[in-house]
């Protein structure tokens, strides 16, 4: 009896620090605007995007690229990335999209909703896909 208590005990205890966290109710955003739907609650969140890359740039934040989010078919939303420069090898990853109905998968975390184009910091790339 003592031993399924302590079980009892372990699991409610790992579960308060679990949702303390917002671990279990982490949301993973697929698109530039759920992100500005859900504002402000979005920040600190990740983002899968199919993107396709645009002009590079420089701002009070550090180097950035645009990117046009088309994970909801055509491109549409835009969304600023932001990369240091120990992340110039990952950058190269985003290779220019040779047809308009292909891009390239990035993560990336939200941490700031400025005006109406969100801004983001690159964490990861992935392949390059077509979509329809």
């Amino acid at each position: 009896m003592a031993k399924k208590i302590s079980i009892v005990v372990i699991l409610l205890t790992v579960g308060f620090f679990c949702l303390g966290s917002n671990m279990l109710l982490a949301k993973d955003y697929t698109s530039v605007e759920d992100i500005q739907l859900d504002g402000e609650d979005a920040i600190g969140k990740r983002a899968t995007l199919c993107i396709q890359s645009g002009n590079i740039d420089n701002d009070s934040y550090g180097k950035r690229f645009w990117a046009n989010d088309v994970s909801k078919g055509l491109p549409s939303k835009m969304i600023y990335i932001y990369f240091d420069k120990n992340q110039k090898e990952l950058f190269k990853k985003i290779q220019p999209t040779p047809h308009p109905s292909s891009c390239t998968i990035v993560t990336i975390e939200v941490f700031e909703l400025g005006m109406s184009i969100p801004r983001g910091r690159l964490i990861s790339v992935g392949k390059q896909m077509q979509f329809r």
